[in-house]
């Protein structure tokens, strides 16, 4: 019962508002509920995770990206300054058109990273020219393409992808 329950709401507060409604539920399982939901409550990598599923793609409609952005923002509350969660919080700001937040967001996470990300490089680049600032995003475009020829680095597909989206956007060359 829990796990479809957590399939249908995103947030812990979602399944304790619908357990605490659901007058046709048995008071000693929805008790027992209710204390399993409050002990597990919101997961951080969950949450995460099912937000990055949705924002890796371009191409979704700006409500599933709303609702992406608040799994966000829920696990960024949770766990704050962790760069893995703070980058799928930038790019689901990028998604909404919140490019100044979304840039804010990206130079904080390298502020807290030892290495700079490729992904919040891209995203950088993609706020700056987004933001009106063409000539210095082709230039970042140009640092990037540098990056993935140095044979020190391994690009991941997924920074493949975002910065093919970059390319489309200022345009190569």
């Amino acid at each position: 019962m829990l796990p479809a329950l957590f399939k249908r709401f995103t947030f812990a507060s979602d399944v304790i508002r619908h357990l605490q409604a659901d007058t046709k539920l048995d008071p000693n399982l929805r008790k027992a509920a209710l204390r399993f939901v409050q002990t597990h409550g919101d997961s951080p990598p969950r949450l995460n995770m099912d937000s990055r599923k949705i924002v890796s793609s371009p191409t979704r409609n700006c409500r599933t990206y709303r609702r992406a952005l608040q799994m966000a923002e829920v696990a960024n509350r949770l766990t704050p300054r962790n760069p893995s969660i703070m980058n799928t919080l930038g790019i689901a700001q990028y998604r909404i058109g919140a490019y100044a937040d979304a840039l804010a967001t990206f130079i904080h996470c390298q502020e807290l990273s030892t290495s700079p990300d490729p992904t919040d490089l891209v995203f950088i680049t993609m706020a700056h020219f987004k933001l009106g600032a063409a000539d210095r995003a082709r230039l970042e475009l140009e640092q990037l393409h540098a990056l993935i020829k140095d044979p020190r680095t391994s690009p991941k597909p997924e920074f493949l992808a975002y910065l093919r989206e970059a390319e489309l956007l200022i345009g190569r060359r």
